[in-house]
């Protein structure tokens, strides 16, 4: 089964590969309404072409497409909508070109998550041709917020499809990712005496990215750009933060209240450990539990009242939402700024002992890789429904490049990762005495 399986994928190479072209050039920036349901619409479109008719929310904002039958349901979680392009004079290609050199895929949204989009399509499409026997529900969803932060598509469809049993989103990286840090984003005011002699101030386009530049002007000065390097705000390591950057800069304006806390409380200190937000672990904590809080400023700009301020933080297993809003909370005075919450999700944890996991786990090493379970520092769709994990497409040895200019995706792990979850949806939806028949094939 494995064999054909394989063939079968990699005889639909070369369409794959155009159609994440095709849906690369929709320039579905989150919150763009009209492009994220002209991105929807085509994979509605390509569905229907495979004989797989689909169907979308009242909201137009999520597409449904279901193989197999049975009482249990199987998810796969995918998001068409993309983050901004960011600084598009760094981009090799354009952003939207959906360029190809036939080793990547390049485009914003090539790897996050557009690539896993037509792939997971092309999974269903290879289950159904191969007629393939589905005693269990396959649902292929597909939203259009995941970079947005509340995630009202996904209640969308919760409220008019239900929820699916267990699954994973192909939105991140292999092994398999069953611990995911929580994510929040605080949107901070400074109150800004001499804000009189700031005539622009602008750094980053997206709540969840760094930004790769940063502008500054004072009064009667030129306008001073300061450059460093985008990357996904879960993988700070990766870039370097503009907003840092120019506020190591402005070391010598202590007047203002956002350079003294950015100075005081971020630079220098990715994981908010200044904040309070980055405790040591108990040593009697298990190992799979440890990890890092992340906590990043990016975006920064002028506001009719002062100086605006995002701060996104992955805060790891253990730190609440109140201790977040205290740690805040505790140094509004002193700083000059008001505060809000403006996005808040819990950390995930999936017990790696569920059978779906076990299966994802065997599938993956038969495929000739080592597979374990892992923390994850970014935030996931995986996060939205119970008993879901972030698995793929990206390999370890891939760089990570979500979010980042000039983001791409390697097409030879892709078809990879096509296979390896046709393998494993095709034996955890079959009968259970086929499942085993197949494994000890």
């Amino acid at each position: 089964m494995k064999d054909m399986l394989d063939r079968y994928i990699e005889s639909q190479e070369h369409n794959i590969i155009k159609d994440i072209q095709t849906l690369v050039r929709i320039e579905s920036v989150v919150g763009n309404r009209e492009e994220n349901r002209k991105a929807l619409g085509f994979v509605m479109h390509k569905a229907a072409q495979f004989g797989l008719p689909g169907k979308m929310s009242q909201e137009e904002d999520v597409v449904f497409v279901q193989i197999g039958s049975g009482a249990e349901k199987i998810g796969i979680l995918v998001h068409v909508d993309v983050v901004e392009t960011g600084d598009t004079g760094k981009w090799t290609h354009p952003p939207f070109s959906g360029h190809s050199d036939g080793t990547h895929i390049w485009g914003r949204g090539a790897l996050d998550d557009k690539g896993a989009v037509i792939a997971s399509l092309y999974v269903l499409k290879t289950l159904q041709d191969l007629e393939m026997p589905l005693h269990k529900q396959i649902w292929l969803i597909v939203g259009s917020g995941e970079e947005g932060g509340d995630w009202s598509d996904i209640e969308h469809f919760k409220r008019d499809f239900g929820v699916p049993d267990y699954g994973f989103t192909p939105d991140g990286d292999f092994p398999i990712y069953n611990l995911e840090n929580g994510y929040a984003d605080i949107e901070l005011e400074f109150t800004e005496a001499q804000r009189g002699d700031l005539v622009h101030l602008l750094a980053g386009d997206s709540l969840n990215t760094l930004p790769s530049k940063a502008e500054i002007q004072l009064s009667g000065q030129p306008l001073i750009e300061f450059h460093g390097l985008s990357a996904h705000s879960s993988t700070p390591h990766l870039g370097k933060n503009a907003i840092e950057i120019l506020c190591r800069a402005l070391s010598f304006r202590q007047d203002l209240n956002f350079v003294n806390f950015i100075q005081h409380h971020l630079l220098g200190d990715q994981n908010g450990s200044k904040l309070g937000l980055n405790p040591e672990e108990e040593s009697s904590q298990p190992d799979a539990q440890k990890r890092k809080t992340i906590c990043v400023p990016t975006v920064l700009k002028l506001t009719e009242k002062g100086v605006y301020l995002n701060i996104n933080i992955r805060q790891k297993y253990g730190i609440t939402r109140q201790e977040i809003m205290n740690q805040f909370e505790s140094r509004a005075q002193e700083y000059g700024y008001t505060f809000r919450m403006a996005h808040y999700l819990p950390p995930l944890m999936v017990d790696e002992n569920h059978e779906a996991l076990q299966l994802m786990k065997s599938v993956y090493e038969e495929y000739g890789f080592k597979s374990s379970f892992k923390v994850g520092c970014g935030t996931s769709y995986a996060k939205s429904m119970e008993n879901f994990v972030s698995w793929g497409p990206n390999f370890p040895e891939d760089v990570n490049c979500a979010h980042m200019e000039n983001e791409k995706i390697s097409i030879r792990s892709l078809m990879t990762a096509a296979k390896i979850y046709t393998l494993f949806l095709a034996r955890c939806a079959a009968h259970p005495a086929q499942a085993r028949a197949n494994e000890e094939e």
